[in-house]
């Protein structure tokens, strides 16, 4: 059998080609764009002090995924996370000697460490000295933990010396309502709180 091939075929067979070419380049342009959306999905490294002066301007710019490496150093400040799934860390949380010399000290002013916002077991803080926090208020949500405070939430808070924090109402240390926190490996000493250090 002889296959004819006319001019009018040869003619429609064009278009087809020039289809399928958009089509190949519709597929790889739509793989890049997966590609490029996996891998900021898996987070920035923001460090401190050298991108930012203080933890809580990182959070500030973080975004989800994203990991806080904190240098060893004092930071007076209280930190918010912001409903964010982030993780906060020092250098190295299992070494002891970084863990007690990378300090958030809350200045006597509030809690250091604040989880309102619903936060998940994403948002985890890991690796610091926490102290000199206050929770002083006529609230619930500002006169309890003064370490750390939860209220909604249930982060990852893990590898931490939480001590010599202040509550007037409960959880000088550590003081979390209404979620499910993971509190792992924590050395809780020496803070005051009206029920319960």
């Amino acid at each position: 059998m002889i296959n004819v091939r006319t001019s009018a075929m040869i003619k429609s067979d064009k278009p087809r080609r020039r289809t399928v070419k958009r089509n190949r380049s519709i597929v790889a342009t739509l793989i890049a764009a997966l590609g490029a959306a996996f891998s900021v999905s898996q987070g920035a490294e923001i460090n401190v002090p050298s991108d930012f002066p203080a933890t809580q301007p990182a959070i500030n710019a973080a975004g989800d995924g994203d990991t806080i490496i904190v240098s060893p150093g004092r930071y007076v400040e209280n930190i918010d996370f912001l409903r964010k799934a982030i993780t906060v860390r020092s250098t190295d949380p299992l070494n002891e000697q970084v863990v007690e010399s990378t300090i958030i000290d809350g200045g006597g002013s509030r809690s250091c460490v604040r989880f309102v916002n619903k936060e998940t077991s994403d948002s985890v803080i890991s690796g610091f000295t926490i102290i000199n926090g206050y929770a002083g208020g006529v609230s619930f949500r500002d006169n309890s933990g003064g370490g750390v405070f939860c209220s909604y939430s249930s982060p990852t808070i893990s590898y931490n010396i939480i001590k010599f924090n202040v509550a007037e109402h409960s959880g000088g240390g550590i003081c979390c309502r209404d979620g499910a926190a993971v509190i792992l490996s924590n050395q809780i000493i020496g803070n005051t709180a009206f029920y319960g250090g």
